[in-house]
């Protein structure tokens, strides 16, 4: 097997290995740092709890019951639309995402597409506790069949690289033993010649 063969076999496991298995079925909380803004992507199905209203809630840490700031979503992507409240509570210690219907629904369906809404009146604690949340989950706590979120801050400085990242990586290492190689084949064929001409004489 050369060497090149070697590289991109290499290459793909490192592909396999560190590509994230991620499913489309799971809604994402991505908070976007520069601009302190957050927005879901992702999808969800489940059945709210029947209560008042029909509920759902996600919680992270402690969930708000004191001050807290609770910033209201006006983007609609729950099906059937017109939650009665949808919201995200911060807290200094946890973060609470909560949404309500009347009539309640059997069953509600998530698509979201990334609209942005500020949290840009959260306290500073709230805000460093959102903002350090990368690669944590909200649990599912009330209703069922949803699954947990995924939070992704941008800009943080422990995420992961991204797949294309990798490859770049990969590549450019797959390329760097072959160019090695092959000078170090040219380097022994060229002592070998001086050796075999320097016999000669």
């Amino acid at each position: 097997m050369n060497l090149f063969t070697r590289s991109a076999i290499a290459a793909l496991l490192l592909l396999t290995v560190a590509l994230p298995a991620r499913s489309n079925a799971d809604l994402i909380l991505n908070v976007d740092t520069s601009a302190q803004e957050f927005f879901f992507t992702g999808t969800d199905t489940g059945t709210p709890f029947p209560d008042f209203a029909g509920l759902a809630e996600w919680t992270l840490g402690t969930p708000p019951s004191g001050p807290s700031t609770v910033v209201e979503i006006a983007h609609e992507f729950w099906t059937p639309i017109g939650p009665l409240q949808h919201n995200l509570a911060l807290g200094d210690a946890g973060i609470q995402y909560f949404v309500s219907w009347f009539p309640i629904p059997t069953t509600v369906t998530a698509d979201a597409v990334g609209d942005r809404t500020s949290y840009a009146s959260a306290t500073l604690s709230q805000i460093s506790f959102l903002e350090a949340a990368n690669g944590t989950v909200l649990t599912s706590t009330l209703g069922t069949g949803f699954s947990d979120i995924s939070v992704v801050v941008l800009g943080s400085v422990a995420s992961v690289p991204e797949p294309s990242v990798l490859t770049a990586l990969g590549f450019g290492l797959g390329v760097f033993c072959i160019v090695r190689c092959r000078r170090r084949k040219e380097a022994i064929s060229s002592q070998a010649v001086l050796c075999a001409l320097s016999g000669n004489k």
